[in-house]
């Protein structure tokens, strides 16, 4: 464990300690992200029989079971509870979720999904952003190959009938092609999104990518106002969940027909990289379906 003096340099103060408990807050420096500041806090704390676990989802529990003091809530703080996992009851190895919070709270719905899906930003992320170097070249070839899978189908073609920008003009769907103006406009988006996926450097759950990709579903649901900058102005999108994912099952086995027949990575790293994907996938299908789908708890019943 770190001496006080050393803690001070780093802002780092102990507000809390119990037997298995200790509770660490740090004033954020300008410039720096809450996630940021909790790994400041983590590596210079932590020995190595404490495990991290942030408090932004479960700090409630926190407070009843152990009677802690009300924790500090407001911006401009980054907060962590390290905890001794030989010195706490069986009991509390079960995490609290709210249930509520995470209907709401974007960063704490990305941290409960990351959690259950063993998502690990650190790890994960950068073997999503290794696909770069394979992907880039095939770009235009994959985004042709989904949109002439939608193509095949009446039922997903329908969706690029009518406008799809403020200019744009309403066809019959068998007048749309690979190379119609409807179908350009719609594989703009979708290279912008690709490229976006594979650059992206922040995974952690207060990422703006997340933020990005959650309007991006929001967006499908034909809502005016998903926040996307590029949307504003433009006809509704409404796309049925249902095709959606569809959709993502079928790119799913596409990306993995290309990263298997990469002959420069061994079999390790392409079992690595699909595993990280294939948790991406469903965070993803998530932030589309939350957009889609009521929760039971607040659905009234009839």
């Amino acid at each position: 464990m770190c001496c006080k003096r050393d803690l001070a340099a780093l802002r780092v103060k102990l507000i809390h300690r119990k037997p298995s408990w200790a509770v660490f807050v740090r004033r954020l420096p300008q410039r720096q992200s809450v996630s940021e500041s909790e790994q400041v806090i983590y590596k210079s704390v932590h020995p190595p029989q404490l495990t991290v676990r942030s408090v932004f989802f479960e700090a409630d529990y926190i407070q009843k079971k152990y009677d802690f003091p009300a924790l500090p809530k407001k911006k401009g703080f980054a907060i962590l509870v390290l905890y001794n996992k030989t010195r706490l009851d069986s009991t509390a190895t079960m995490q609290h979720i709210d249930g509520a919070l995470i209907t709401h709270d974007l960063p704490a719905r990305m941290a409960y999904l990351q959690s259950f899906l063993q998502w690990d930003p650190e790890k994960d992320g950068p073997l999503i952003e290794a696909c770069k170097p394979v992907l880039a070249p095939l770009l235009n070839g994959i985004v042709d190959a989904v949109y002439e899978h939608l193509l095949k189908y009446d039922i997903t073609a329908a969706t690029f009938a009518p406008a799809q920008s403020a200019d744009g003009a309403s066809v019959d769907v068998r007048e749309l092609n690979i190379d119609h103006a409807n179908i350009k406009f719609r594989k703009d988006f979708l290279k912008g999104y690709l490229v976006r996926l594979v650059s992206n450097h922040d995974w952690t759950p207060g990422s703006k990518f997340w933020d990005y990709i959650d309007k991006v579903g929001k967006a499908h649901t034909g809502s005016m106002d998903s926040g996307l900058k590029h949307r504003k102005n433009k006809p509704p999108l409404f796309v049925e969940y249902r095709d959606i994912n569809l959709l993502l099952g079928w790119v799913e086995n596409a990306v993995t027909d290309i990263v298997m027949g990469v002959e420069a990575l061994d079999v390790k790293t392409k079992v690595d990289i699909l595993k990280a994907l294939n948790k991406y996938w469903w965070l993803q299908n998530d932030l589309f379906a939350r957009h889609y789908v009521n929760d039971l708890s607040e659905v009234t019943p009839s």
